[in-house]
């Protein structure tokens, strides 16, 4: 169900892109955008964007580095992404704007878990995470009988 490494090649990305999995940018160096000049702005947002036409791989959604941004980040974010994905917060449908939220993972399984019956949906944060703290968390969310679907399920389904 887990790959054996943490990074993904080109071809399983644009493979689950192919199959209408949603593919978004994370910048080029995972910095704190805030603290980036104009022109560093414009390399991890535009370069990153760039690199995945590069492999015929459209994007539509920015995440940003450690959920750190500013007014100027998001204005920026429009020359190429149709939304923005900073902050922390909780995600009402249907969505009304081009900004959604995400939470720490640990946060995420308890919002799932308490409030499984809003018209609301999360999205984990999983980069403090590793593998067998990953399982651990996905086998709360399914034991309360809330419907869980990774990337890895997902591209084993079609396997």
């Amino acid at each position: 169900m887990f790959p054996d490494r943490d990074i993904s090649t080109w071809d399983e990305v644009k493979d689950i892109h192919r199959r209408g999995h949603e593919i978004t940018s994370h910048g080029v160096r995972h910095v704190d955008l805030p603290n980036c000049s104009q022109e560093e702005l414009e390399v991890e947002l535009n370069g990153s964007y760039n690199m995945f036409e590069d492999y015929d791989i459209s994007v539509s959604s920015y995440a940003c580095a450690f959920n750190s941004w500013t007014p100027n980040v998001e204005k920026l974010s429009r020359q190429n992404y149709t939304s923005f994905r900073a902050g922390l917060g909780v995600n009402k449908l249907p969505l009304k704007d081009r900004k959604y939220y995400v939470m720490s993972a640990g946060d995420a399984v308890k919002y799932a878990i308490t409030n499984r019956n809003l018209n609301e949906w999360v999205i984990g944060a999983w980069h403090d995470v590793n593998l067998q703290g990953f399982k651990k968390r996905v086998t709360q969310i399914k034991d309360a009988n809330i419907k869980v679907k990774t990337v890895g399920d997902m591209y084993n389904d079609t396997r």
